[in-house]
């Protein structure tokens, strides 16, 4: 990276790689809120009494934020039927082709108005307007500025009452629901005194479908990225780039290879070896009797090793699928020139690759990573025993200063600690080295993705497009669909809230409606991440885990991690980059509880909650904890990755799961070891994805390895015997 983009970097404490005589580098995040007002509608009586039971405060459905949904009915023989707005009422109908009806039926989600932490639902067709309760009925009505009216226009999603879908529970009367009844919509609660409250069919009329209008298209949002730039930074008859918009001067070094990797990963291979063969030309120089690229084009001054190593990496990516030497052999030099700046063992200090030349006494993990990395690559294109050797020392040096625990460094170091995991793994079939990926990807995961909105609390060159590389990385090798369900979580994130009206994206990835940054290092590491997404499976953005831990009070802190059913004992916590004793709040969702232990093996004193509890200081277990086990509290059937009921567990209540389902769960097909089932339930496994090719039904709590369906079901229906 050149000097310009260094002179405003600083340390960034995270959960992850720790060494006190690193470099590291880091940004800052500005925060949005928004507000709008018109005219109200009178409160019911216990509205206006004040009659309040609490606030939800929290959703535990996820629905992307600033993009259009609709939502079906669930109810049989119903499920044709919309929900709408009409003069004002809310109300479900049989919608026709009219754009009317249409625009009458799509609300935009955005952030709750009274708590960000749930939603509202504001009208397509009249702006300001939102979904709101009042005198028990669902309308829509201007927003007017009082408290009253955003609480009563917040709603907070739940999983589906019917075991199905969505279902929205009023912010500021939890308990009460959106449901639709005789065509009207209401605002219900189960054995109320209005005939809206009707106990018959009550959790399926109050369940919805979120029919989302806009679809993930990462190859599409790929190439409108690239699109834009080429738009914005191409230098006229070159294949090279500027630095901004404002197109003066030719852009650094780590930008530009920042775009020959999202050109590679877009498939665009004509075009990146024209740029490739372009960059040679203009940035490669010789001086101190050793070649490696210059930071600026067209001169040969302090050249930096971790520039270098990225360039290593690209023209790797570029071999591979040029098979061209030309890219092998210039890889091979850059990496020379790299591996030129490592501390020997017996320097102080000792061991680590350093930052540029000019820096003669310290170690720089965001040079020393990407090193490691393409001695590997290179190992295994050509069989080089000296670059295994290399790689490896590079590794296991990062590994001793333990690389995941305590604070340390930014989101694109961690993640090309992983990607050499990988290709350890890949090299050796030694899983110590999987286990190391998996821990950095859940760690990552912990530190960097908002548990909440799935933001990416990071920027894109500090970590976005390597972080995505990362992930995809461990999807191609482990096939567990969560990583891919985490990237497409914060790329969503990205495009629905940090699009400008330019087309350009922000530097800071949770940014929500902040002009984009007009500089081709950021605009080349959205495109590089959409890219990169495209290039596999689609995931689908994360549900809520049953519960999520938090560093400090008010489910806040450096990170917060959500879990699964399961045991976690403390090398499990540490293995999602939590230390020990180092939890202040928890969430849990409805239907869930955890168990906290004082002790690392589930012994001593506990704790029960089946709710949240925002701060653990008043029970007395702040920074306590050291295991804990998340189950269900009514539990129908639960399927777990490992045989005796260990690894991840996943709770399906009765309902059908096909692979698709599953999926979108977090829980890749073919993968269950055991699973218990209540009584006077079963469960159905199917070998196809869709219910189709053998089955096998069991009542009981088994492992499935002696009825020969370990790692082979792919689908699922529960049901009651």
């Amino acid at each position: 990276m050149g000097l310009r983009k260094m002179k405003e970097t600083k340390v960034l404490l995270t959960t992850l790689l720790v060494s006190a005589v690193m470099t590291g580098c880091e940004g800052a995040s500005p925060e949005d809120t928004a507000a709008a007002s018109t005219e109200s509608v009178p409160l019911t009586r216990a509205e206006a009494a004040g009659e309040q039971p609490g606030k939800a405060a929290l959703s535990w459905v996820p629905l992307r934020l600033n993009v259009y949904h609709s939502f079906g009915v669930t109810t049989a023989g119903h499920t044709s039927r919309i929900l709408r707005h009409y003069e004002s009422l809310a109300r479900t109908d049989i919608l026709g082709t009219s754009p009317v009806e249409k625009a009458d039926s799509s609300f935009r989600v955005v952030a709750g108005l009274a708590d960000g932490g749930c939603y509202s639902l504001e009208s397509q067709n009249f702006p300001g307007k939102f979904l709101r309760h009042a005198a028990s009925r669902v309308r829509i009505d201007s927003r007017d500025g009082t408290r009253a009216f955003d609480e009563s226009a917040t709603w907070c999603t739940r999983p589906g009452l019917s075991g199905q879908g969505v279902s929205l529970e009023s912010f500021n009367f939890p308990g009460r629901y959106m449901r639709h009844f005789n065509s009207e919509v209401w605002l219900a609660q189960r054995g109320g005194t209005l005939p809206s409250d009707s106990a018959t069919s009550f959790n399926e009329d109050s369940t919805w479908k979120d029919l989302l209008q806009a679809n993930s298209d990462f190859k599409a949002w790929g190439e409108e990225t690239l699109a834009k730039i080429e738009q914005d930074f191409r230098k006229p008859g070159s294949n090279l780039y500027y630095e901004t918009s404002a197109r003066q001067g030719t852009a650094f070094h780590w930008p530009a290879g920042v775009q020959l990797h999202a050109l590679i990963a877009a498939g665009k291979i004509a075009q990146a070896e024209a740029y490739a063969n372009e960059l040679h030309q203009a940035y490669w120089c010789n001086t101190k009797n050793r070649w490696g690229y210059n930071a600026a084009a067209y001169g040969c001054g302090d050249r930096y090793y971790d520039d270098n190593a990225w360039a290593a990496k690209g023209l790797m990516e570029l071999y591979q699928k040029t098979n061209n030497a030309t890219y092998l052999n210039r890889a091979k030099e850059v990496l020379a020139f790299s591996m030129s700046g490592e501390n020997t063992a017996s320097s102080d200090p000792n061991g680590g690759i350093r930052w540029h030349e000019g820096d003669t006494g310290g170690q720089c993990l965001c040079a020393t990573a990407p090193t490691a990395a393409a001695n590997l690559m290179l190992h295994r294109a050509t069989g080089t025993a000296q670059y295994l050797t290399d790689g490896l020392r590079l590794y296991n040096w990062m590994k001793a200063n333990r690389f995941g625990y305590g604070p340390g460094y930014r989101g694109y170091e961690n993640a090309v600690m992983a990607q050499a995991a990988l290709l350890l793994f890949r090299i050796t079939g030694n899983y110590t080295y999987l286990d190391d990926a998996r821990h950095q990807g859940l760690a990552m995961e912990s530190t960097y993705i908002d548990w909440q909105t799935h933001a990416l609390k990071e920027t894109g060159q500090w970590g976005g497009h390597d972080m995505t590389n990362a992930y995809v990385d461990l999807y191609e090798v482990d096939g567990d669909i969560n990583w891919l369900n985490i990237v497409a979580g914060y790329l969503q994130f990205l495009r629905d809230n940090g699009k400008d009206a330019n087309g350009r994206y922000p530097e800071w990835w949770s940014d929500v409606g902040q002009p984009g940054k007009a500089e081709l290092l950021y605009q080349a590491s959205a495109a590089r991440a959409f890219a990169r997404a495209s290039n596999v499976r689609t995931g689908t953005p994360k549900p809520r885990d049953p519960v999520a831990v938090f560093k400090d009070c008010n489910y806040t802190g450096i990170w917060g991690a959500g879990f699964w059913v399961g045991r976690f004992a403390l090398k499990d916590l540490q293995f999602h980059g939590i230390s020990g004793k180092d939890i202040s709040s928890v969430r849990v969702q409805p239907g869930y509880k955890v168990t906290l232990y004082e002790n690392a093996d589930f012994t001593g004193a506990s704790l029960v909650r089946t709710a949240d509890d925002g701060c653990l200081v008043s029970s007395g277990w702040n920074d306590r904890a050291n295991a804990m086990v998340v189950e269900p509290v009514a539990p129908i059937a639960v399927v777990y990755k490992d045989c005796n009921y260990t690894g991840a567990g996943f709770h399906l209540p009765v309902g059908s799961y096909d692979e698709a389902k599953l999926r979108e769960l977090g829980m890749s097909p073919d993968i269950v070891s055991s699973l218990q089932v209540a009584d006077g339930y079963e469960a159905v496994l199917y070998d196809g994805g869709y219910f189709d090719q053998t089955s096998y039904a069991t009542g009981t709590n088994s492992c499935l390895v002696g009825a020969g369906w370990n790692d082979k079901a792919a689908s699922f229906v529960i049901r009651k015997k």
